[in-house]
């Protein structure tokens, strides 16, 4: 687009072309980048001034007059399209080697270096890249496949003793009476970026969350329920009735806010069977 304004030297008021254009950085964000150039002076006064330039740009009005259009020459400018997210939403690298790269897109990125910006900044795109590569959150920080087991032994034997750490780690199923069916996760509540209900039972002050991603959800009077799909294909009632399930061992323990429940340890059902 263009137009004409009306600047001032020391002396002179001036005629300026005014051309903008919308232009995208190399993240493919928007921008305006706006150049100004000199045409000619005008006059001293500003009435001869507008009246010349009238004139010459062929307008039946006045044009604008903008006291920062000096000089002799042409320059640019640009004016941000965009707005600036915080790191922890951003999807672009807003820092570093790869600064303004969508984080998705670059596959050259090594997972290490990932894991440093995540590190900084918490971001949600990297934790989602980074837990489908098979890195393992524990207490806000995301660690590789190989490390995950060594930080979860530490901290289970920090807080419950090598003893028990050892007997869950080996244990791979668990008998149990079920007092309810599944509940649904929240939106906020992701496993491994997949849906999925869950249950809990304790376990020597442990409290485990059994996940299951095979289930169908139900509603009954108003309220949601979820049952989970046995290796059949078939959903099952597990209210009321003794529950035997198959777990996947080495879960990540986490220490929990609720004094009610001091560890929480998540762990994956493979199979159930109703008893």
């Amino acid at each position: 687009m263009e137009t004409f304004k009306i600047g001032f030297t020391t002396e002179y008021y001036t005629l300026w072309r005014i051309e903008e254009e919308i232009r995208y950085d190399f993240a493919f964000r928007p921008y305006r980048n706006v150049r100004c150039t000199y045409i000619q002076n005008l006059a001293k006064d500003l009435y001869t001034a507008q009246k010349n330039a009238k004139k010459i740009c062929k307008s039946k009005k006045n044009l604008d007059v903008d006291m920062e259009l000096k000089g002799n020459r042409y320059f640019d400018f640009q004016e941000q399209l965009y707005c600036d997210l915080p790191d922890a939403l951003s999807p672009f690298y807003e820092f570093g080697k790869w600064y303004g790269y969508a984080i998705h897109k670059t596959n050259a990125v090594s997972l290490d270096y990932m894991n440093w910006y995540y590190e900084k900044t918490q971001n949600r795109y990297c934790k989602q890249i980074l837990i489908a590569a098979g890195y393992v959150l524990i207490n806000d920080h995301l660690y590789s496949p190989e490390a995950a087991p060594r930080i979860v032994e530490k901290i289970a034997e920090k807080h419950l003793g090598k003893g028990v750490i050892m007997e869950l780690c080996t244990s791979k199923e668990f008998t149990f009476y079920c007092e309810k069916n599944l509940t649904e996760a929240m939106p906020d509540e992701d496993y491994n970026n997949v849906p999925f209900a869950y249950l809990y039972i304790d376990y020597k002050q442990i409290s485990i969350m059994l996940i299951f991603e095979q289930y169908n959800n139900y509603s009954y009077k108003g309220y949601g329920y979820a049952l989970p799909v046995d290796n059949n294909g078939y959903a099952k009632k597990i209210k009321n009735k003794d529950l035997q399930v198959h777990i996947e061992p080495h879960s990540v323990f986490i220490p929990s806010k609720d004094d009610y429940q001091p560890y929480l340890m998540y762990a994956k059902v493979s199979k159930f069977s109703i008893l």
